[in-house]
């Protein structure tokens, strides 16, 4: 196995190690010359050097290894589950179906309060709730102040206005 730098040529035996050591950290798509100048040197014996590319080495075959591993698929259920009867399924696509239309129900409900601009709408009843408690509690606190019940205050409105 031997590894390229940028220009073609074979990489002495330090620069494989160093190769190794990038290509763990930034993929095997990119080792390159410039990829591993952030490499940390160090002094090493060539029997370290040796060591640490046959571990190199032996790390790539295992990861190779694995992946072989994974990519095979499964003759039947996966760990942990196990293979449902035909009476099971049935039950099972029943219950969803039976929830997907409830759930649609309810989207087409709350589709169809939203679309609504005039009557008897959610908003419209919070709306009048808010302005009905608002006016209540302005009522009130101009009895308090005036001395004037509300259906005093009406009529002082009332003929304020002209209306009566």
């Amino acid at each position: 196995m031997a590894f390229v730098a940028g220009g073609g040529a074979s990489l002495p035996q330090a620069g494989r190690v160093r190769a190794l050591r990038c290509r763990a950290a930034v993929g095997p798509e990119d080792v390159s010359s410039r990829a591993c100048v952030s490499a940390p040197r160090r002094h090493t014996t060539r029997l370290q050097m040796a060591a640490e590319v046959e571990d190199g080495a032996t790390e790539v075959a295992s990861s190779k290894a694995k992946e072989e591993n994974n990519s095979q698929l499964y003759e039947g259920p996966g760990p942990g589950m196990r293979e449902l009867t035909p009476a099971e399924l049935a039950e099972q696509k029943k219950v969803l179906v039976a929830l997907s239309e409830e759930w649609k129900a309810e989207r087409m409900d709350r589709e169809f309060e939203q679309s609504r601009l005039f009557g008897l709408t959610r908003r419209a009843e919070i709306l009048n709730g808010r302005v009905a408690m608002f006016f209540l509690a302005t009522g009130l606190l101009t009895e308090y102040w005036t001395g004037e019940n509300i259906p005093e205050q009406v009529e002082t409105l009332f003929r304020t206005l002209g209306l009566i």
